[in-house]
């Protein structure tokens, strides 16, 4: 558990660290590239030739790919990133360009059981759900491996360390507010990554039976002292 962890003070705004020109509505654009070598030209004078058998025969790749509804297209050219490409059928050089398909739908990722440690020293189980979609792809792709893992990391380990400054009672009583809370946190590191965080849900949560059992005696006392009262 982290000790330097400081809870920052949540001022509610919707995607605070997601800029409106963050926010793409048309994902086609061009890059430039280095200039090529002869060898380059070659090579990718020869995808355009086999390429236009491609298209007619089935022992040649065809040299037309299918993004689909929800994805974008990123095309490097000799592993430079080349241009991005909208859903629909595009032209894709089988020798010098490589497509790689980026999902920008809403992903849900469900988080298995966590074991943290809260400040009174109580161990619980929590559950968490992420929800998140990626609004700018260059970024997603090229800036870090595996974006989904590290959102799903990321995530975890905001969980630990800000149960770890609340007690007990405080988790059991404000999962939204905690929820809320660590969606901050990864918001902005996030961003960087081109990843917009939609929503974190604390979806469940398991605390040891001896903690069941006192939690369980509070609450009947507190029945007890109410009928009383009456």
């Amino acid at each position: 558990m982290s000790e330097t962890f400081e809870e920052p003070s949540i001022v509610k705004e919707t995607n605070a660290y997601i800029k409106p020109e963050m926010v793409v509505k048309n994902f086609a654009k061009t890059y430039p590239t280095p200039p090529m070598d002869t060898y380059q030209k070659f090579i990718q004078a020869s995808g355009k030739f086999f390429g236009c058998f491609g298209t007619f025969c089935c022992f040649c790749k065809n040299p037309y790919e299918t993004v689909d509804q929800g994805e974008v297209g990123l095309v490097q050219t000799f592993g430079a990133l080349s241009r991005t490409i909208e859903p629909g059928t595009s032209y894709v050089n089988t020798w010098s360009e490589q497509l790689t398909r980026v999902n920008i739908k809403v992903n849900t990722r469900e988080l298995p059981p966590q074991s943290c440690f809260t400040r009174d020293n109580l161990s619980v189980a929590i559950t968490s759900v992420v929800y998140y979609n990626i609004v700018d792809p260059q970024k997603a792709i090229f800036s870090i491996s595996h974006i989904h893992q590290a959102i799903s990391e990321r995530t975890q380990n905001t969980l630990r360390d800000v149960i770890g400054n609340r007690t007990l009672q405080d988790v059991v009583e404000k999962r939204e507010e905690i929820a809320e809370l660590i969606e901050h946190v990864i918001a902005k590191t996030a961003a960087e990554w081109g990843v917009n965080i939609e929503l974190i849900l604390i979806k469940d949560l398991t605390l040891p039976p001896s903690v069941q059992d006192s939690f369980a005696k509070a609450a009947e006392a507190r029945r007890i002292g109410e009928a009383k009262d009456y």
